[in-house]
């Protein structure tokens, strides 16, 4: 089943190609065997005293942790099995999220909004990291498969592709005096309020983004916030930075 979006507008080629992270595929796939193991020990400590005669109260105690470690197998083997049918593929003109029964179209030019983890941003250079979620036009919050393969890359491929109309979009909110929204952090065109307090616009000294932290500086004191508590934290930085 496909979702319909924009069919109209195909994506155009397929560049690359980023199904979920093998090493975590083999985590879960290792956590599975591993838990299945002991629920059987478990219940051949039940069936085959190898000790002497196991008391009610120690086969009670075996046959939940052998349930206990069952359910985990369970749960560890399902995860490995839907992760294998999701993944993302990133197109001349957007992405394609596919899971286990779907997969959704989105477009570079409808996405409004990024979130993810970023690292540090030496000199003036843009920050790089991980995109965990993207917020289209529609107002759907879309998560995507995580880990994946080389999700570092992609998510420098996707701020690329929509950095220039997302600053113009929050910028053209600003130059109408609005305030906008960075998750944690509120800016308008004079003031940036975070949870720490008011300041503004024009005595922060510096800004950056340093061990997944966003920091800025005021009168030599430093804040920071995680960046994957704030949306369109590359735009927000370059905002920010002084020229």
């Amino acid at each position: 089943m496909t979702t319909p979006y924009r069919q109209a507008d195909p994506l155009g080629e397929e560049l690359t190609k980023h199904p979920v992270a093998g090493a975590q595929q083999v985590i879960r796939l290792g956590l599975g065997v591993f838990c299945m193991l002991v629920a059987v020990d478990c219940v051949w400590l039940g069936l085959w005293p190898r000790f002497g005669e196991v008391p009610w109260e120690g086969l009670i105690v075996t046959g939940v942790i052998a349930l206990v470690f069952f359910w985990l197998a369970w749960s560890a083997f399902s995860h490995y099995a839907s992760a294998r049918k999701q993944c993302i593929t990133h197109h001349e003109y957007g992405l394609r999220i596919h899971d286990a029964k779907q997969h959704q179209d989105v477009r570079f030019d409808d996405i409004v909004s990024i979130g993810g983890v970023l690292w540090q941003t030496p000199g003036q250079a843009p920050p790089a990291g991980a995109v965990l979620w993207i917020d289209d036009v529609l107002g759907r919050r879309i998560e995507l498969p995580s880990p994946h393969a080389l999700a570092h890359e992609l998510g420098q491929t996707i701020r690329q592709a929509t950095f220039g109309r997302r600053r113009a979009h929050i910028e053209s909110h600003l130059a109408e005096g609005k305030t906008v929204s960075f998750g944690r952090v509120k800016l308008d065109p004079l003031m940036l309020a975070v949870d720490t307090g008011v300041f503004a616009r024009t005595d922060i000294d510096s800004a950056d983004i340093a061990v997944r932290y966003f920091r800025f500086t005021v009168d030599k004191n430093r804040h920071q916030i995680p960046t994957e508590e704030i949306p369109n934290a590359d735009v927000l930085l370059a905002l920010l930075r002084k020229e």
